[in-house]
């Protein structure tokens, strides 16, 4: 655990939360869970840059999706796998393909992102970490070739726990 978030905190460009938590005296020592969200991502380089091989795009994702899931099944203690830009994929096409690389960790399958984080709050206990991965600071969503949406993880988490708590 301890490992999990000092690695994610050099990736902490922005002085978030993550870091402040860190920075508490043994904080890191009392976390109960570590519960990731995270999306299945699509194949926007296939379709949209001509230029971007098959080939090549199948061996980087590939070797991509092997790194993250190992580092995930490594370090946290629930995984709830739901979308992001799913571009003109199919989205349980997606999810299948991401479900072949976890392994050791219990997981859970949303396919509405907003739910998933929703419910991986509802599900959390005191002292649990829920790290939202895979948009970063994006604000546009590619629901498929011809449809976006305005989804900022950020933004969504905050109104999901400013909400009526009793709510969720």
């Amino acid at each position: 655990r301890i490992e999990f978030l000092k690695e994610l905190e050099k990736y902490d460009h922005n002085n978030s939360l993550l870091s402040k938590f860190a920075d508490k005296d043994n904080a890191l020592d009392k976390i109960n869970n570590i519960i990731i969200v995270t999306g299945a991502t699509g194949i926007g380089f296939e379709t949209w840059i001509k230029e971007f091989s098959d080939d090549l795009y199948e061996k980087d994702k590939e070797m991509s999706l092997n790194f993250a899931y190992k580092y995930i099944s490594s370090f946290a203690d629930k995984l709830y796998l739901t979308t992001t830009d799913t571009g003109a994929s199919n989205i349980d096409d997606l999810i299948s393909r991401q479900e072949k690389f976890i392994n050791k960790i219990e997981y859970v399958v949303i396919k509405d992102r907003k739910d998933a984080i929703k419910t991986a709050i509802k599900n959390s206990e005191e002292k649990d970490v829920i790290f939202v991965s895979g948009r970063g600071n994006r604000e546009i969503m590619c629901d498929s070739y011809n449809t976006i949406t305005l989804f900022n993880d950020f933004e969504v988490t905050k109104e999901i726990i400013d909400s009526n708590m009793e709510d969720i």
